[in-house]
């Protein structure tokens, strides 16, 4: 009897986009690394999730996924943070609320469930992080994650 929750075949992997989604991810970490800006730390997080919200599929369907992933990526994680940065009031209000329309999205674009759990999974954590305390910190950590998203 099996006691893995999936099972997991070699033959089912795909090493194409895992080469790809590693690049992907290691090319901002590596900018990172070399310039020492903390804001880059978005667009690893962004990159990562890009390449989760590629469901795979025609290239059409992939890039308009990608795409519906990217943008609103960026307001959301700009939105939560900067409602966190408001105080613990706000970001409990916040939270809460930007996952719930976040959770709409399915019924804008059918496809789309898997974009909205990671736009959600998004907003919790950007409101939960507290270190950008401007809002030149937020835009341009929005604005690299948003740059590495539509790069995916």
């Amino acid at each position: 009897m099996e006691l893995h929750a999936i099972g997991l075949s070699p033959e089912l992997a795909n090493w194409e986009d895992g080469a790809r989604a590693a690049f992907v991810v290691a090319l901002p970490l590596a900018l990172l690394l070399v310039t020492g800006r903390s804001e880059l730390g978005w667009a690893i997080f962004a990159a990562f999730w890009t390449c989760l919200a590629d469901s795979g599929g025609p290239l059409k369907r992939r890039i308009g996924l990608s795409a519906l992933f990217a943008l609103p990526g960026a307001v959301v994680a700009f939105l939560a943070s900067w409602f966190a940065g408001l105080g613990m009031v706000c970001a409990i209000v916040a939270g809460p609320l930007l996952v719930f329309l976040c959770g709409l999205l399915p019924y804008y674009r059918p496809a789309a469930g898997l974009v909205a759990t990671l736009l959600a999974v998004v907003a919790v954590v950007a409101g939960g992080i507290r270190t950008m305390r401007s809002t030149r910190q937020r835009l341009a950590a929005c604005s690299s994650a948003e740059a590495s998203g539509r790069w995916w």
